[in-house]
């Protein structure tokens, strides 16, 4: 663990013990300022009638009935009175002697810490003051401290009797002890009150929740790191468990639903902090999932099953054996931590060994082991809790975050250099693949050259040098070779390997041949086949196959018309090579050098060459597929489903327009 996080954890565990220690001066303080004023403490009563249960006369009558209670009852306040039917309304009269108006101080005003019931104050029988209470239709449970004013013109000389009348409607009666002083102080004996009973929970409450949604935030972006989810639901569960100080009324059907769901939020709560405690130390936590699930569910249902009749055994002992579970969580976690030496185990230890010494004072005063008026201080303590281990959590989670950007950063390093070699590396065979295809290219084209030109210019030499060529065949042979050279320029000295342009180029060639040998050239190809692009190679096989059956009808078939026609469709295209003469004699075989060239030359191109001939002339068929993307129609055409018309080729491309042949 980094230096400064453990200084600031030894730090935060030495800010605790005096934070809680503050907090439980100021309730000493609250408690006894008016104490300090010459405030009298009346903790001495007589109970002077009891209606259990009470008809609505009782509940609305404004005073004792005389002689129902056969000789009056001295109570020590605060007391706790147990009744058998808490559903039913009870009504309980209670007399407290006060001095005359000569002791009593200026301005008389009696100050009540906690009042859980309704009632009503009559100062010598004249009604001083009241609060609702609990009927068929609304309970109510105040959990603020009271203060009235004692009227002057109510107030007797020599002495005074007060008399309370409290409405029940509960198994327990809570009756607290009185403060009688000064109104000022009484007033403000009061708000200290009501700032650490209400005000105090429900900051708590507040606290909790931002904490618990803080923690929940975390665990959604670190899903597998479920101690941010315990955390975060152990605290807005405790936040939940404050709105018992801030709910004060409610339908009376619904209450023991009420007090049933609020002992299920404390058995969760403490549920879920104890799961914490062991995921935090790595430890398992399922042997005391089912115990501690049914133990949380038995609370609720005993208190609504029974209609409230159990609430007081489920307060005294069902509550207990929350301790005994967090208790056994928390020791785990201190062995956890004494092994190894984790200063964040100890903080977490102070802050919960606070939180439940605290919590037994609640405990203690709500099931009557200690005076039922105590300020209850479990949530002075709760905030300093959660906010000590969220602070944990969130340092962890800052500190996972600065590794994860330091890890980025280091992988990134890693990855550019990697990049960098990889690029590197790639440039070299990038260099190494263009000498290769260079090289292949220098050889195809000294292949096709030596194969080509170059035999049929050292056939031409043996011909000439023997002297067995006449000069026109001498002539003959040597165009033959120009156009095979040119064809090869054609092929290979394309920049783009445009085969329109190298058609274009051999149809400017051969044309005024043709036209020389009165043959007239109807040369068309459709706009798929215009958009075909074969490559180098592919483009050298179909120039010399088109060539080829070119120069045979000029030379053998006595045409007078040549028709050249290029398709492509459906992925194939066509070239088709039309004559009207004589045809091949019916005496010559059809496997000569010639077309067993364009046979093989329509294999290497993926297809096959026809040749049919007859009296009516000759026809070289040639097929082969379109290179993968090349549309076979227009887009267009096929969205129609028409067919494309053979049109002749643009002036553009048509070199025979130019004024000159292009160059090369």
């Amino acid at each position: 663990m980094p230096a400064r996080v453990r200084r600031m954890l030894c730090a935060l565990a030495a800010t605790l013990p005096g934070l809680v220690a503050w907090s439980l001066a100021w309730e000493s303080a609250c408690a006894g300022d008016a104490t300090l004023q010459r405030a009298l403490r009346l903790d001495t009563a007589r109970l002077v009638d009891r209606r259990d249960p009470a008809t609505p006369a009782d509940i609305v009558a404004d005073r004792p009935n005389p002689g129902a209670v056969p000789a009056s009852s001295p109570i020590e306040l605060p007391a706790r009175i147990h009744r058998d039917d808490g559903n039913a309304s009870a009504v309980l009269w209670l007399e407290i002697d006060l001095p005359g108006r000569e002791a009593m101080p200026p301005a008389p005003a009696i100050y009540l810490p906690r009042m859980n019931d309704g009632g009503a104050f009559y100062l010598n029988g004249a009604p001083v003051f009241s609060l609702p209470w609990s009927d068929a239709l609304t309970r109510v449970r105040w959990r603020r401290a009271r203060w009235f004013v004692l009227p002057d013109e109510h107030v007797a000389a020599h002495s005074n009797r007060l008399t309370m009348k409290i409405v029940n409607r509960d198994f327990l009666v809570d009756v607290p002890y009185l403060l009688l002083g000064e109104r000022d102080e009484m007033e403000r004996a009061a708000e200290d009150r009501q700032w650490l009973d209400q005000y105090g929970s429900q900051f708590t409450g507040f606290t909790a929740a931002i904490v618990g949604a803080f923690m929940l935030a975390i665990w959604w972006a670190r899903r597998r790191e479920p101690h941010y989810l315990l955390f975060g639901l152990s605290s807005l569960l405790w936040a939940v468990r404050t709105l018992n100080y801030s709910v004060e009324t409610m339908p009376t059907e619904l209450w023991w639903w009420w007090r049933g769901f609020h002992f299920l939020t404390v058995a969760l709560a403490t549920m879920t902090l104890a799961a914490f405690f062991h995921l935090f130390a790595g430890l398992s936590f399922r042997r005391w999932v089912w115990p501690m699930g049914l133990h949380a569910a038995l609370g609720p249902v005993l208190v609504v099953a029974s209609d409230g009749r159990l609430h007081e055994f489920v307060y005294r002992y069902w509550q207990a054996f929350l301790f005994v579970f967090i208790g056994i969580a928390l020791a785990r976690l201190v062995l956890w931590g004494r092994r190894t030496r984790s200063i964040e185990a100890l903080v977490i230890t102070i802050g919960a060994l606070l939180a439940i010494v605290l919590a037994a004072n609640d405990y203690a005063t709500v099931s009557g082991l200690l005076p039922v008026t105590r300020v209850y201080t479990l949530h002075l303590a709760l905030p300093v809790l959660l906010i000590t281990i969220g602070t944990i959590l969130s340092m962890r989670f800052v500190q996972a975050l600065r590794s994860a950007e330091d890890a980025n950063l280091s992988l990134a390093a890693r990855l550019a250099e990697k990049e960098r070699e990889l690029a590197a590396h790639y440039e070299r065979v990038a260099e190494i693949e263009r000498r290769e295809a260079s090289a292949a290219e220098r050889q195809r084209i000294m292949h096709d050259m030596h194969d080509g030109l170059g035999a049929q210019l050292v056939s031409t030499l043996v011909m000439v040098e023997r002297g067995a060529a006449p000069p026109d065949e001498v002539a003959r042979l040597l165009r033959e070779a120009m156009d095979e050279m040119r064809l090869t320029i054609d092929a290979f000295g394309q920049a783009d390997s445009d085969l329109q342009a190298a058609l274009a180029n051999l149809r400017f060639r051969m044309e005024p041949r043709l036209k020389a040998a009165g043959i007239a050239l109807d040369w068309q190809s459709d706009e798929a086949f215009d958009a075909v692009q074969l490559g180098d190679e592919r483009s050298l096989h179909l120039l010399r196959i088109v060539q080829e059956a070119l120069s045979n009808a000029m030379r053998h078939s006595g045409a007078k018309l040549l028709k050249v026609r290029m398709t492509a469709e459906h992925d194939t295209c066509h070239v088709v090579i039309e004559d009207d003469g004589v045809g091949l004699p019916a005496d010559r075989p059809r496997t000569g050098h010639g077309l067993e060239n364009m046979q093989r030359r329509a294999h290497a191109l993926g297809g096959e060459a026809r040749i049919d001939s007859g009296p009516q002339g000759t026809i070289v068929a040639v097929h082969f597929p379109a290179p993968r993307g090349d549309a076979a129609r227009p887009a267009e055409d096929r969205a129609t489903g028409s067919v494309v018309a053979l049109r002749p080729r643009a002036a553009a491309l048509h070199p025979a327009n130019a004024a000159s042949p292009p160059r090369r």
